[in-house]
């Protein structure tokens, strides 16, 4: 009996030790990051916040949220905001100020098939998105707090933020606020407890922010299109 409950001692304590080494490698990554940053002047604001930004999940305390800190580099960023500006399916909503169109896979540029490859190597789940959003938010500009469909959308939700940061906040009944600074050329997934149990919504914006939204259509969103 003596000998059943060391070795169980002996595991629980490799386990211990196995994530503490994922601590460490973790903690490295993020000092590897803060030291990429630093070579970018006009990164400069988001250095400081950026180390918060791997505490999210305990910040945020809520499940099927993640956040992936400047995904894409910042000559890609680029071609994609050139697109969303030059792209004559531009259309303006006046009432909030909002530029914004919509779009189908056999209308992706190509830029947008590489965005779903990166995506996808981020989060396996994240695959077979077949609508996607574009936003433009002139400064001064927010989005209020709202669910995404559930009839017309599945579960797995992501956006991509670029050219500045966004304060992306969730709100539920009976429960404090919280929010989260999204760096400019990151990705966010909301699946989970975060899809479905919080709103969300996006705080006023400091500079101009362009957004793409992908989404994967439901059966019911599908036969809608037929009609």
């Amino acid at each position: 009996m003596q000998e059943d409950e060391k070795k169980k001692v002996e595991s629980i304590g490799n386990i211990v030790e196995s994530i503490i080494k994922k601590v460490e490698i973790v903690g490295k990554r993020v000092e590897s990051v803060g030291k990429r940053e630093e070579k970018h002047e006009d990164d400069s604001q988001e250095n400081s916040k950026l180390k918060y930004l791997f505490v999210y999940n305990i910040i945020l305390k809520m499940n099927g949220f993640h956040l992936f800190p400047q995904a894409i580099n910042a000559s890609f960023e680029k071609q994609i905001i050139n697109i969303i500006e030059t792209d004559y399916r531009f259309m303006r909503y006046l009432k909030t100020g909002k530029i914004f169109y919509q779009m189908s896979p056999e209308d992706y540029p190509v830029e947008w098939i590489e965005l779903l490859r990166i995506i996808r190597d981020l989060h396996e789940s994240c695959k077979d998105f077949d609508y996607s959003l574009q936003l433009k938010y002139d400064p001064g500009v927010s989005f209020s707090a709202h669910y995404d469909s559930k009839k017309r959308w599945d579960e797995y939700i992501v956006g991509v933020n670029l050219n500045s940061e966004a304060e992306l906040y969730f709100t539920k009944k009976d429960t404090k606020t919280v929010s989260i600074i999204i760096p400019p050329r990151s990705i966010y997934v909301l699946s989970g407890e975060s899809r479905y149990e919080w709103r969300h919504g996006i705080k006023k914006v400091k500079d101009t922010r362009y957004s793409i939204t992908f989404r994967k259509k439901t059966e019911f969103e599908k036969k809608r299109d037929k009609e």
